[in-house]
C-alpha cells in the first residue's frame, strides 16, 4: 500500500507535466499561427501601399512627361524605381522588379456608354457571320432605345424574359454602365468565351468618351471601325509602324473617315493599372484618370483596389 501511493502521485505528476507540454505546444502553435498571419497582413499592406505610391508617381509622370502620338516620353527616378523613358499607352505591360504596371488611354478603344452598334458589331463579328452581325447591331440598338419595338434582328424584354428565363430586359436608354453589361445583349452573349476574351480589353464604359486615337489602332479595330478587309488593315498597320505620314494620308483619305470622332492624338483620359507584390502578397490597383477634366482639373474615375 505504501508504494502504490508514491507510484499514484508520480503518475499523477506525469499526468500534469504531459498536460501542461501539451498547452504548451498549443499556445506556441497558437503563436507561430498568429506571427504568420501578422507578416502576411502586413505583406498585403505593405503590397497595397507601394501600390498606392506607384500610382500616385504615374500621375505626376503623366503630368510632367513629353508625348507623341501613341506614348509618353519621360525620365522619373522615385520611390526606389526608374520608370521607363518610354511608355506606350496601349495597354501593354510594364515590369519594375516587384511591380508591374500599365497605361492605356482609352482613345485606343471602345466606349459602350454611347455604343456605336455597327463598329461594335463589325469588330466581334466576321464579315462572313453576317446573321451574327446584324443581330449584335440591332440587338444594341434595342436595348438603348426608349421603346419596345423589335428590329429585324433585335431583341426587347420578351426576348430576355421569355426565351431566355432572365429577370432583366433591356435598359431602354443609353448610358451602358460597364463592358459586363454589353456581354448580356442578344449577340454578344451568343459569341464564345474565347472570342469575347480575346476582344474584351477593347472596350471601356465611361461617361465622357474619347474620339478614336487612330495611331494607337491595330488592325483588328482599324479593319472594325473603318469596314476594311484583313489585307488593307494589315498594310495599314504597317505604314503605321515604318511610315506614320503615309499612314495618316492614307487613312484620311478612306470614305469612312470621319475627322469629327477620329484623329491621331492621345486623349490624356487614361486607364492605370497597378500590380505590386511583398512577400506571398499581391495587391492591384485600377482606375481612370481624365488628366483634362472639367475646368482643367483631373478626376478619377471607378478607383479599384483588390
Amino acid at each position: 500500500m505504501r508504494r502504490t501511493r508514491p507510484a499514484f502521485a508520480l503518475a499523477i505528476v506525469l499526468w500534469i507535466v504531459a498536460a501542461l507540454l501539451l498547452g504548451v505546444a498549443f499556445l506556441s502553435a497558437l503563436t507561430r499561427h498568429n506571427l504568420e498571419l501578422t507578416r502576411k497582413l502586413d505583406d498585403k499592406l505593405q503590397a497595397r501601399l507601394l501600390a498606392q505610391s506607384v500610382v500616385e508617381d504615374l500621375k505626376y509622370y503623366i503630368l510632367t512627361s513629353r508625348f507623341d502620338n501613341i506614348s509618353l516620353l519621360g525620365d522619373l527616378n522615385v520611390s526606389g524605381f526608374r520608370f521607363p523613358e518610354r511608355i506606350v499607352l496601349d495597354g501593354r505591360n510594364y515590369q519594375m522588379g516587384t511591380v508591374r504596371f500599365s497605361l492605356r488611354d482609352l482613345s485606343s478603344g471602345i466606349d459602350v456608354f454611347y455604343p456605336d452598334s455597327a463598329f461594335i458589331s463589325r469588330l466581334l463579328a466576321s464579315p462572313r457571320e453576317r446573321t451574327l452581325r446584324y443581330t449584335i447591331r440591332d440587338s444594341i440598338l434595342d436595348w438603348t432605345d426608349r421603346d419596345n419595338f423589335v428590329r429585324l434582328n433585335g431583341a426587347e424584354r420578351a426576348y430576355y424574359e421569355l426565351t431566355l428565363h432572365r429577370p432583366y430586359g433591356p435598359r431602354n436608354d443609353l448610358g451602358i454602365q460597364s463592358v459586363d453589361e454589353l456581354r448580356l445583349i442578344r449577340g454578344v452573349r451568343d459569341i464564345d468565351p474565347a472570342r469575347w476574351g480575346r476582344l474584351k480589353h477593347y472596350f471601356y464604359a465611361k461617361d465622357r468618351g474619347t474620339r478614336y486615337n487612330l495611331a494607337l489602332f491595330d488592325e483588328t479595330l482599324l479593319a472594325a471601325l473603318l469596314n476594311l478587309n484583313f489585307l488593307q488593315a494589315h498594310d495599314l498597320e504597317r505604314y503605321r509602324k515604318t511610315d506614320f505620314d503615309k499612314y495618316i494620308t492614307y487613312i484620311s483619305g478612306l470614305k469612312d473617315f470621319d475627322e469629327t470622332i477620329m484623329g491621331f492624338a492621345l486623349s490624356f483620359s487614361i486607364r492605370i493599372e497597378v500590380e505590386a507584390r511583398q512577400g506571398a502578397a499581391r495587391s492591384r490597383i485600377v482606375t481612370t484618370v481624365d488628366f483634362h477634366g472639367f475646368s482643367g482639373r483631373i478626376i478619377t474615375y471607378g478607383y479599384r483596389s483588390y
